[in-house]
């Protein structure tokens, strides 16, 4: 499920971990500065990436909260990703990130 307002589409280069940028771009839609994009993905099994979450990632043009919520007795999870604009309200952004690590 996403639910976005004010967003985009934008060429991105990927950055990887040792901070290298990838000279290939993609295009990733994302939110403009007073935007946001929610992304719910439910997926089987408990969490097994290598973030660690709940955490803050800071994009080229967007910050992105993620997060992972256990369902169905941990047997599967809710995948998080919430991107918004330097634009946002503090409080908004406050608001939703408290209201997905209530339900952690």
């Amino acid at each position: 499920m996403t639910i976005s307002l004010s967003t985009m589409p934008f060429q991105i280069h990927n950055i990887d971990k040792t901070g290298k940028i990838a000279e290939q771009s993609h295009e990733e839609t994302g939110p403009k500065a007073d935007g946001f994009l929610i992304q719910l993905t439910h997926q089987e099994g408990s969490y097994r990436g290598a973030a660690v979450y709940p955490q803050t990632f800071t994009r080229p043009y967007w910050q992105t909260f993620g997060t992972v919520i256990p369902i169905e007795a941990n047997q599967n999870h809710i995948h998080i990703s919430f991107s918004y604009g330097s634009l946002v309200p503090e409080d908004f952004i406050a608001t939703l990130i408290k209201t997905f690590e209530s339900n952690n």
